[in-house]
């Protein structure tokens, strides 16, 4: 029995197709096992989730995050997953209602679907036993390779998307030379990057593919320029689509203002320049992906070599022509991310899924046996490292497959602990960041379910109205999240929320698993000053711009003032508050068109002033307002920061606000504000009283609270020039004043 030659085999075509078919059958069965036993595992999975579940409502395609907004938000830019995945989402959820499950299962659905179509494709080109050999080192790769992420069987909008650009590749390849084969070829490239937006990175090679097969049949030149026009057709369209949805829904004016936010969320994502390339960073980059994904790349490359150099050029020149496309199209994809990219890791999962399908490639396209077995024992060897750590993983999933997981059962019984309360009376529902809420937002009956602790401690420390019916104030805290740094600075949470919400914990209503929910009472009320309007140029007038603080001057008591900051650029553009202390340097506070937030920590004696600008480069400004604690008290000056000679050559920066932090009861919250000036990639390292660095966090810019800040500590933060510590940009020292 011949394995190259389909015409030569012995045994019935259908049996080796229906062997690949167990297999394939085999392996959705496992991914819909882990599914059902993890339900959503992350915070990204249950903002997919929220966005589905509006759709299914009636409310659109919509965020509902009660601490991001006061309403629901249409078409959030910040919607990491596309409409490709989350329609089929929310359609299965007009049909079975709210599950923790059914995301999970729509994503597998999905991209099972599309892989199984390309593999009935496959399966029309090779008849003989290469296929069920190729659709299991195929199944070997994706667990190998993904072992150790934690959704590596939903693969939320990621894998979906891989399917995609996959039988995409495919077309190209081994399709037709005609219209409608490069129409849909085109058209499952589109609807990948409608399903991750990093995608259009891995369609390069696609595209190389066909504009090297119109080249060849350039004799025909009408005939090339219509299949040109048909593949562009089929990639334009699903995009086509979205945005005519989104100008059907936003108007043409908050199409544009949703364009313009899209691109800030890029900007926020993304650098602005690619950070210096050196050997310590491709070895930083390097390591990360062999401790992600359990491989080593020199070995990678050197299977990739070999296969290269053993698929033929001339017989099976299709399947040769598919694995370049493929392997194009990796390595842009991989390329932006260690090079262009902040680095992380997530943003090299579909590279890393892709090279699943296309490490399978050469099983179907090498003619001789020999060259298979040979091909198959070294990519074997390749993945033992990541299979030698699946298979007891697998076997060790709490209470087994299709089983909730004890998380999972712990999050049912706060989903129904939540509910209940819900049902007796009013209540307030807080949690600190989105992460914390994301899946059980999801879970809960209506929207809008949460908000944060700094709306909690507004509605503590304000004076109650008459005939208000009275509120049980609730605080969720889910332990995941913020581990491995509050490992070297445990957070004492109970105080630390006490002191942010600015209340007392009077009760545990649930604790089990990572979710804690604590029932808070206030502990003072302050008198409220009136409400002041700020101060507005001439622009502001004009477009109806306004920043606000209530109460203003902050109310003066025990720990750091507060006061409610309200503000909207008036034409839904996009604005960025910026903050001057003292009239000292202006950081960023936050960037949005319109929002009501808490400024927990407004110390006596400084002026806080808080100016709206339209975005993004600071040159018209809308209105100020300044904000002072009521209580008389000796002023502190804030903590100079330092600038080394390139960080000012760069106009790198690092600063704290406030700094010294107020004294208070619980841990003390401050902001770190850091830029590295030039849009390369920074690292702010954290030395306590002197002592040795640990790494705090990578990016080129960020704006971040620290609530972990203990009076009689002194907290270095240390901007470095990315990977390797050598180039000092600026540095602050963060203290905290005594009680």
């Amino acid at each position: 029995m011949s394995f190259g030659d389909p015409e030569k085999n012995s045994a019935p075509r259908w049996f080796p197709r229906w062997v690949a078919a167990g297999i394939w059958g085999a392996f959705i069965l496992l991914c819909l096992g882990k599914a059902v036993n993890h339900g959503l595992c992350c915070a990204d999975d249950g903002w997919f989730a929220v966005v589905a579940k509006s759709l299914s409502q009636g409310l659109g395609y919509a965020t509902t995050f009660g601490d991001r907004s006061n309403e629901p938000v249409v078409f959030d830019p910040w919607t990491g997953t596309g409409p490709t995945l989350i329609v089929p989402c929310a359609a299965l959820l007009k049909i079975t209602g709210i599950s923790d499950v059914v995301p999970g299962i729509a994503a597998i659905l999905v991209w099972g679907s599309v892989f199984t179509l390309l593999l009935i494709l496959i399966a029309r080109e090779v008849t003989d036993w290469s296929l069920p050999l190729g659709v299991g080192l195929f199944c070997l790769t994706i667990v190998s390779l993904f072992c150790n992420s934690p959704i590596w069987s939903t693969f939320m909008g990621e894998i979906p998307a891989v399917a995609f650009l996959a039988i995409g590749h495919w077309l190209t390849a081994l399709g037709k030379l005609a219209r409608r084969t490069l129409f849909f070829s085109g058209l499952f490239l589109g609807l990948a990057v409608q399903t991750k937006l990093l995608a259009v990175l891995a369609c390069i090679g696609a595209v190389c593919i066909v504009a090297a097969r119109l080249y060849a049949a350039r004799s025909e030149l009408k005939k090339c320029f219509q299949l040109a026009a048909f593949f562009s057709l089929g990639c334009g369209l699903p995009t086509f689509l979205f945005e005519t949805w989104k100008l059907t829904v936003l108007g043409f004016h908050g199409w544009l203002i949703n364009w313009q936010q899209f691109l800030e969320a890029l900007h926020e994502m993304t650098v602005e320049k690619p950070p210096q390339i050196t050997l310590g960073l491709i070895q930083q980059r390097i390591a990360l992906v062999e401790q992600t994904f359990m491989i080593h790349l020199i070995f990678l490359l050197a299977l990739v070599a070999l296969a290269a150099c053993l698929l033929p050029l001339r017989r099976f020149k299709s399947w040769s022509s598919l694995f370049a496309g493929l392997v194009l199209s990796i390595l842009f994809s991989s390329g932006y991310w260690m090079f262009s990219s902040v680095g992380w890791i997530r943003y090299l999962t579909i590279a890393a899924g892709l090279s699943c399908f296309a490490l399978s490639v050469p099983i179907y396209g090498l003619p001789q046996l020999w060259k298979k077995l040979l091909y198959s024992v070294l990519l074997l060897i390749f993945l033992s490292s990541g299979l030698a750590l699946f298979w007891p993983r697998v076997t060790q999933l709490e209470n087994g497959l299709f089983h909730p997981s004890n998380e999972r059962l712990a999050r049912s019984k706060l989903i129904a602990t939540l509910q209940h309360l819900k049902q007796q009376g009013p209540i307030i529902l807080a949690t600190r960041p989105w992460m914390e809420l994301a899946d059980i937002e999801y879970n809960l009956d209506g929207i809008m379910n949460f908000h944060n602790l700094e709306f909690l401690k507004q509605r503590i420390t304000r004076q109650p109205v008459q005939h208000e019916l009275p509120e049980k104030n609730v605080v969720l805290i889910n332990r995941r999240w913020g581990a491995s740094f509050r490992a070297e600075h445990p957070v004492d949470e109970r105080a630390n929320i006490e002191n942010m919400a600015e209340g007392k914990i009077t009760a545990v209503l649930f604790s089990e698993g990572p979710y804690e929910l604590l029932e808070i009472t206030g502990r003072t009320t302050p008198t409220i000053a009136p409400l002041v309007t700020a101060t507005q140029t001439e622009l502001g007038k004009k477009i109806n711009a306004s920043i606000l603080a209530t109460p203003k001057p902050a109310p003066s008591g025990d720990g750091s003032g507060v006061t409610l900051l309200d503000w909207d650029t008036g034409d839904g553009s996009l604005g960025e508050v910026y903050l001057s202390e003292n009239g000292g340097p202006e950081i960023l506070v936050t960037r949005s068109s319109r929002m009501m937030t808490i400024v927990p920590w407004v110390a006596a004696g400084p002026i806080y002033e808080f100016r709206l600008y339209l975005a993004p480069d600071r040159k018209n400004l809308l209105a100020t307002v300044k904000v002072a604690e009521s209580a008389t008290s000796t002023t502190v000056a804030p903590v100079t920061v330092a600038q080394t000679d390139l960080g000012k050559q760069l106009h790198a920066y690092i600063s704290a606000a406030p700094n010294p932090v107020p004294p208070g009861p619980g841990a003390g919250t401050t902001w770190l504000d850091w830029n590295t000036g030039d849009g390369s990639l920074g690292e702010v390292y954290l030395s306590e009283n002197g002592g040795p660095e640990i790494l705090f966090t990578r990016s080129n810019q960020s704006v971040r609270d620290i609530p972990w800040i203990s009076a009689g500590a002194t907290y270095e933060f240390r901007l470095y020039q990315a990977p390797d510590r050598k180039n000092l940009l600026a540095t602050v020292k963060v203290t905290r004043l005594a009680q």
